[in-house]
């Protein structure tokens, strides 16, 4: 569901949004996260929260899979905890990587099984205070049956979400 666009809203609309119990209160990390403030920030205001949606959070740890990939190449893997969520269907994400080869790069997005979706899926990367660094849009590709960015130029913003190693925030969104 998605949070009302105009007043009034309630505690209780945001904790249906956030799958959380009662109790919750505006200091919440996922209240800040589905405000899109930092997790550092004092305080969140209702109006932070008007026209939001929860879509897939979960915490990744990008290493690197192989320094000699393909032609020459490397490939940043990212490790997604939970791999599992409502939000995309409770299928299991068995993989997502950024793949430099033969000065080209792809970031790809591969599900156990069919979510039964074929939506768009925006990629953004966080730190761990929930602060952007960067993301990607991933289209769904037939031939294999998973979301992928366009092979563009080695460094394209447009195709390139992992850079390096690290512990980072990932919100996954359908468009």
């Amino acid at each position: 569901m998605t949070l009302p666009s105009v007043p009034p809203l309630s505690l209780s609309e945001v904790a249906a949004e956030l799958r959380a119990g009662a109790g919750l209160d505006m200091a919440y990390e996922g209240v800040k996260r589905l405000a899109g403030v930092s997790r550092l920030a004092t305080s969140v205001s209702m109006s932070q929260l008007l026209g939001k949606t929860r879509p897939y959070w979960g915490a990744v740890d990008a290493g690197v899979l192989g320094a000699d990939y393909g032609f020459s190449g490397v490939a940043f893997v990212g490790a997604l905890v939970p791999q599992i969520d409502a939000y995309l269907g409770n299928v299991q994400i068995r993989q997502f990587m950024t793949s430099t080869y033969g000065g080209l790069v792809q970031t790809t997005l591969v599900f156990a099984s069919d979510p039964g979706f074929r939506n768009d899926i925006k990629a953004r990367l966080l730190d761990n205070d929930f602060g952007f660094i960067r993301e990607v849009t991933l289209s769904y590709y037939s031939g294999t049956g998973n979301w992928r960015t366009p092979e563009l130029a080695a460094g394209s913003p447009a195709a390139t979400l992992f850079t390096g190693t690290g512990s980072f925030q990932l919100d996954l969104i359908k468009l």
